[in-house]
């Protein structure tokens, strides 16, 4: 732990309470946050949340505003 990669949300070491480095179902739900959006950044479906997972999240979430504003 305390090698994460650059880029990560802020949130995630918060959540990560056990400090494995990743953000489990049970961490993000005891936050108060909903199993649908978890459920959306698991790419693998292991319900553990790693750094690349959420890194891939948000470079796809960056190429589709880029693709919006210029089809707009």
């Amino acid at each position: 732990y305390g090698k994460l990669p650059p880029g990560l949300p802020d949130w995630f070491t918060g959540l990560d309470t056990d400090k494995d480095g990743q953000v489990g179902l049970d961490e993000w739900r005891a936050d108060g946050r909903k199993t649908d959006e978890f459920a959306a950044l698991d790419a693998d479906g292991d319900w553990l949340l790693s750094p690349r997972e959420l890194l891939r999240a948000d470079a796809i979430k960056a190429d589709e505003q880029r693709l919006t504003a210029a089809a707009e």
